[in-house]
């Protein structure tokens, strides 16, 4: 059943882990999505169309679902230098050799939208 549901995320393009191709994102897409479940914690491909701008990996922070309706909502801004080092540690568990370089490409997003299409593009 289709509600509107939020989502804060950490958003990076899959090119900043060294994903180029479209086979080596459906290569990705296919290792990650057996331990994906879209909870907070989790590493997950975004769930907006990346038509405009690439395959996207998400950090979730926040998943909530149902939420009060009210329209779509969707910000997106850069990390702050304490965030960058709060959340590297993170990043590198899931990605080995992750640096404080890649963390600017890391941007905090919020959205909310009806689930039963795609969430908003927002980076």
């Amino acid at each position: 059943m289709s509600c509107w549901r939020e989502q804060h995320v950490l958003r990076m393009p899959a090119t900043t882990i060294g994903i180029h191709t479209e086979e080596e994102w459906k290569a990705f897409y296919n290792k990650i999505i057996k331990e994906t479940t879209w909870d907070a914690g989790d590493f997950a491909p975004a769930l907006c169309s990346y038509r405009k701008t690439g395959p996207m990996i998400d950090y979730i922070l926040v998943d909530s679902a149902p939420v009060e309706g009210g329209g779509y909502v969707a910000s997106a801004r850069m990390l702050w230098g304490q965030e960058m080092e709060e959340y590297l540690p993170i990043f590198q568990k899931q990605f080995p050799g992750f640096t404080i370089e890649q963390m600017e490409d890391v941007h905090y997003c919020e959205f909310k939208w009806y689930d039963s299409v795609e969430a908003p593009d927002c980076y």
